[in-house]
């Protein structure tokens, strides 16, 4: 086990396998960690990592995500992108376009296929790459989507049962990619004229929830709203009352209606909230305590989910059996 590992991505394929990604002290300053739990995060093993840094921000040769299709194939990513096919014990470089000039910003498998939103360079901007999760055949879709003329593009893809959705923000929204019945198209998200990002979660291949930091970059005045869609993204209402603090990014929604989305108090502490009725109320369901930023919130199960925290007090990996009521730190060690 890694001396002071500190958590950054995690992945889980059922209720009792999941893998942690993370830095832990070494020689070189800070090198990259894996570790897997078989048994829901009660003990955890250090397994091979791929052989890439860690750096501030997204600079070339690093990653910072980690995502597994099943108990074999996997790949860590952000912006270099890493795949394996023995579940971790080997990992091969991947390059996408032939020249390298790639930044992987997001990536989901869902229905046998592994899907990547990729800044390409030499091109127009974000494209959609995909090839089947047990081999590396990646190629480019149709789709290709502006980059946006801000100072800080971030792609969002987001994927299950099949289905997809890909967010491109640029301090605001500038466009969008959708996957439907195999094909990736152009698609107009949520909130794209509100003047702010917007951050979407999926229940079901056709229940959507995309919360937004409107009015940031326009006239305002500033509010963070929950917009809900019912046909696959086709669509979306916006549901409830306004969010209490602006939302950091991470959200997730286990069932439709129920949406938990990772803020910040009035003092710097990342706290998680949850509505279960649609927008109507939310309720604080953990509070950091310290100055931190939330930088995943996903579920396994309507009823299992994983969050990570980080901030002064190093990473935190949290989890809850009780669909987001109720959230407990993980202990990243073995048994015994």
């Amino acid at each position: 086990m890694p001396s002071g590992f500190l958590p950054l991505s995690t992945t889980w394929v059922s209720l009792s396998k999941g893998w942690v990604l993370g830095t832990a002290p070494c020689a070189a300053g800070s090198c990259l960690g894996l570790l897997r739990t078989d048994d829901a995060g009660r003990t955890w093993a250090a397994v091979t990592a791929p052989p890439a840094h860690v750096t501030p921000g997204f600079q070339s040769g690093s990653v910072h995500d980690v995502r597994f299709a099943d108990s074999e194939d996997g790949w860590a990513f952000g912006p270099d992108l890493w795949a394996t096919h023995d579940g971790g014990a080997t990992w091969r470089h991947q390059v996408l376009n032939g020249s390298g000039l790639v930044l992987v910003e997001s990536l989901e498998a869902t229905a046998g296929r592994v899907h990547a939103a990729v800044i390409v360079f030499d091109s127009v901007g974000v494209r959609v790459y995909e090839s089947p999760v047990n081999k590396d055949a990646w190629v480019a879709t149709g789709v290709a989507i502006s980059a946006g003329a801000g100072p800080v593009p971030r792609s969002l893809l987001v994927a299950t049962e099949g289905a997809g959705w890909m967010i491109q923000v640029n301090r605001t929204v500038v466009g969008g990619a959708r996957l439907y019945q195999g094909e990736w198209r152009e698609w107009k998200p949520p909130c794209a004229d509100a003047g702010g990002r917007a951050f979407l979660a999926a229940a079901s291949a056709t229940s959507l929830a995309a919360i937004c930091n409107e009015g940031v970059w326009t006239n305002g005045p500033p509010a963070t709203r929950l917009y809900l869609s019912q046909d696959g993204g086709s669509s979306f209402q916006r549901v409830g009352t306004d969010l209490p603090v602006g939302s950091t990014g991470a959200i997730a929604s286990p069932r439709p209606g129920t949406v938990i989305t990772g803020a910040f108090t009035a003092d710097g502490h990342a706290i998680l909230l949850e509505t279960t009725d649609s927008g109507a109320t939310w309720t604080r369901v953990y509070d950091a305590a310290n100055r931190s930023v939330t930088l995943y919130v996903g579920f396994t199960s309507a009823s299992q989910g994983v969050a990570i925290l980080t901030g002064d007090l190093g990473g935190t990996l949290l989890m809850t059996f009780d669909a987001g009521r109720h959230w407990s730190p993980i202990t990243l060690g073995t048994a015994g």
